[in-house]
């Protein structure tokens, strides 16, 4: 297509030296805008303990509640939210992904170490990914549906921010859409169970599988 994506909704750039694409990757390897509220204050799920005074590092992984005044307010949603983020190791590197529920949105987020999406290993993440108290904001893009089982193509084209704090327990973030309504919302969360070894199944071949080929199948498919 005219963007230079391939049908994959990959960037032509998006394969790395040691030929490493979506479609190529194991996906058993994954086993294994207001912030009106301090999510501090109604963390009933948090250790209290010692332990969140450790600068770090945090791990982030686990299943997540969220708050999201704008989604809530905008379309009449109750909360909580969901995020459920996971590790999936690679031999020459680590991928983080997540799979989150905004209500209104729904599908897959992808932890990368910067914002030019033309980097060939944007999402391969090192052994330094995990946040601390001095490096404790991370990037990432998503890609996902709308309430109305639409692709939303594009999401990917911009990155956001989360930013973690109480030994990784806590998060406030920066989610949007790049065309359209809600536009840029913040959130916050926190973290209220441990990564399930199992969430990873399949979620590349997810991410993939969010291309414009696939839209275009679904649009047709609506109006017959």
């Amino acid at each position: 297509d005219d963007d230079g994506e391939d049908d994959d909704g990959e960037d032509d750039d998006g394969e790395d030296d040691d030929g490493e694409d979506d479609d190529g990757e194991d996906d058993s390897e994954g086993d294994g805008a207001e912030r009106d509220k301090n999510p501090e204050e109604s963390d009933d799920d948090a250790d209290d303990s010692d332990e969140e005074l450790d600068d770090g590092p945090w791990d982030i992984t686990g299943h997540w509640k969220l708050e999201c005044k704008t989604m809530s307010s905008n379309y009449g949603q109750s909360e909580p939210y969901t995020l459920d983020i996971f590790s999936a190791p690679r031999a020459q590197g680590q991928q983080v992904f997540g799979r989150f529920n905004l209500g209104e949105f729904k599908g897959i987020i992808r932890f990368s170490r910067g914002r030019n999406s033309a980097d060939r290993n944007e999402y391969l993440l090192n052994q330094q990914f995990d946040p601390s108290t001095a490096d404790n904001t991370r990037l990432y893009r998503w890609r996902g549906k709308d309430c109305q089982n639409i692709i939303q193509l594009g999401s990917d084209s911009r990155s956001h921010t989360m930013t973690f704090s109480r030994s990784g327990k806590i998060v406030n973030g920066v989610w949007g859409t790049h065309d359209g309504d809600p536009g840029t919302v913040e959130f916050t969360g926190r973290k209220v169970s441990k990564e399930d070894m199992f969430s990873g199944r399949g979620v590349l071949q997810e991410w993939t599988n969010h291309n414009e080929r696939a839209y275009d199948a679904a649009n047709k498919a609506r109006w017959r």
